[in-house]
């Protein structure tokens, strides 16, 4: 009875997902008909093709902070598309794409490759919300030269995305429209409907479902654990006591004790 039970509440948990809940999405962008339908909507271009999707991939940084992204692509051309859905409008997310942009394109070039010659990168924001506040569906900000108004090509194209924006009409308005419903038919998107309803109501999107749930339950506890090991530590450090006294303590090196302030 007390499995049935947790079948049903799981189910009930699945039932109320959107595109918008970064589980959900994780689960739907690891098809790449999905996500390339998508991508084509975002970017207007119906022959794009998606090559690789990377879901939650982390991109450490050794001096400095880590970065965690939603989804990773990686296009026929070879230019790499980051998409990220942000639900909280609780930091400068304008600061957050850029860093973001600036990771992959470490991430991806390689000692001794002409600057010339580095993939383009394109990340995109889905919010719920409007980062700008001019009540647009799209924004695309660029880099300018302030006394020419020339704009700079530096290899990495930003795209927000408002999803949130009222009485737009198209195809993209529509897209994202879909992207907050619990439920999807619509045959104007026919990939996204596939794997919505797949995620929602095949067995095998149950499964998949409940271990990601599961997942990330594991993931949220490890980082709990991880972030009370770093205050104890920051702790340590506001009171005076140096980091070879607080790793000797703890029977750690200075190097992970460094590790951990950086997670």
């Amino acid at each position: 009875m007390g499995i049935n039970k947790s079948i049903q509440e799981k189910r009930a948990v699945i039932e109320k997902f959107t595109l918008m809940d970064d589980i959900f999405f994780e689960a739907f962008a690891d098809d790449k008909k999905a996500i390339q339908e998508m991508l084509r909507v975002i970017l207007d271009d119906p022959k794009l093709v998606v090559l690789e999707v990377i879901t939650q991939r982390k991109i450490r940084n050794l001096y400095g902070r880590s970065v965690q992204l939603d989804a990773l692509c990686k296009l026929g051309d070879g230019t790499n598309a980051e998409i990220e859905i942000q639900n909280e409008d609780n930091d400068d997310h304008v600061k957050r794409a850029y860093f973001n942009g600036a990771q992959i394109v470490v991430k991806n070039s390689q000692t001794g490759t002409p600057f010339a010659d580095i993939p383009k990168v394109i990340v995109i924001f889905i919010s719920k919300f409007d980062v700008f506040g001019d009540g647009l569906l799209v924004y695309h900000p660029q880099y300018v030269i302030r006394e020419t108004g020339k704009v700079l090509n530096l290899g990495v194209e930003y795209i927000f995305v408002n999803a949130s924006a009222a009485g737009d009409t198209s195809k993209l308005a529509r897209f994202m429209k879909r992207m907050q419903e619990k439920n999807v038919n619509d045959p104007e998107f026919p990939e996204l409907t596939r794997k919505f309803n797949q995620l929602k109501h095949d067995e095998g999107g149950f499964q998949h479902m409940c271990k990601l749930m599961e997942e990330y339950t594991e993931e949220s506890r490890a980082e709990a654990l991880m972030q009370g090991k770093k205050q104890m530590i920051e702790d340590a450090l506001k009171a005076g006591k140096t980091m070879q006294e607080i790793a000797s303590f703890y029977g750690k090196t200075v190097d992970e004790l460094k590790t951990i302030l950086n997670a």
